[in-house]
């Protein structure tokens, strides 16, 4: 009995130590603009709760757009390190303290990318992982129904300069149809002067 119960106190004691040092940077709030703003505020289909948040929907959007994170639950938080990485935007790890706990972007590029922040109480080792993908929307010039007009409308623009085209095409070999008209009466007028008037397109004669 008294083995179990030690045995009992020892599984307790060791579970408390695992929880103690199992802990995990959480994302605690969104600003746009420095003003907070609700997960659902920037997108309906976003999850109310950002701490289990897997994903996060962004609209195209010109002010800055920060992510606030911390670790409350885990030992010392106040004496914490932080590095975070916004992949495909950030090169490298950005290392802050627990003084200003925050990421903040302009101008996010569209697509997918993965938000990656740690912890660690020494700078060196690194913990409490906390991973979400950014889905930043499509800005609205480059929408699937924005370049559908871009091609109707070029194919417009085509189609007027085809028309233009062939109908300088026709005015020049009408021209030249007139030319040769007027050579041969001239040819055949003998004495007479023959005028030709290309904006009346008639020809005039004069006896010389």
């Amino acid at each position: 009995m008294w083995c179990s119960l030690l045995l009992t106190a020892g599984g307790t004691s060791a579970q408390s130590v695992a929880s103690y040092s199992d802990w995990q940077v959480e994302l605690i709030t969104l600003r746009m603009a420095n003003q907070p703003v609700s997960a659902q505020q920037l997108d309906g289909r976003n999850r109310p709760q950002l701490y289990n948040s897997e994903v996060l929907f962004i609209p195209t959007i010109d002010s800055p757009f920060t992510i606030e994170f911390g670790a409350p639950y885990a030992p010392q938080p106040q004496r914490l390190f932080y590095r975070y990485q916004l992949e495909d935007v950030d090169r490298d790890w950005v290392i802050t303290d627990a003084e200003f706990r925050r990421a903040t972007y302009t101008n996010l590029p569209f697509g997918e990318h993965q938000f990656i922040v740690e912890a660690s109480i020494d700078g060196k080792t690194w913990q409490g992982r906390r991973t979400i993908k950014l889905d930043v929307a499509v800005p609205t010039w480059l929408s699937p129904w924005a370049i559908t007009l871009y091609a109707l409308l070029s194919c417009c623009i085509l189609f007027g300069l085809s028309l233009l085209v062939r109908a300088k095409r026709r005015t020049l070999v009408q021209l030249r149809d007139s030319e040769e008209r007027l050579k041969l009466s001239l040819w055949g007028s003998g004495d007479q002067l023959w005028d030709w008037h290309i904006p009346e397109q008639a020809i005039h004669r004069h006896n010389t």
